[in-house]
């Protein structure tokens, strides 16, 4: 049997069904909600935020544009000159560019 729209979840984009009715949320975005306060997961509101999405961006194009080329070639782009320049942990460049954090930006 087809769900209906008003049956999925509320976040957009999602088309999970609701399991949580008096919010409107999946399961998902259900947890998300209660971990976060925000069905969304974590936002560039959250305190401990020390990149915005232009600053992501700016990482992601940097790296994607020499990850081409050979581990050691002297023109590309280190994840520690990425973490040094925008000061954050090499980790935190890490999982970025493995699309482990940040993958609405791709």
């Amino acid at each position: 049997m087809a769900h209906m729209d008003n049956d999925t979840c509320k976040v957009e984009g999602c088309d999970r069904l609701i399991k949580i009715k008096r919010l409107g949320l999946c399961g998902a975005h259900y947890h998300r909600q209660v971990r976060y306060g925000n069905p969304e997961g974590r936002t560039l509101n959250h305190g401990n935020a020390h990149l915005t999405a232009d600053m992501a961006r700016q990482i992601l194009s940097r790296y994607n544009a020499t990850k081409h080329l050979p581990q050691r070639h002297p023109d590309r782009v280190k994840l520690r000159t990425l973490a040094e320049e925008f000061g954050v942990a090499i980790s935190t460049i890490s999982i970025m560019v493995r699309g482990q954090t940040w993958k609405h930006l791709d």
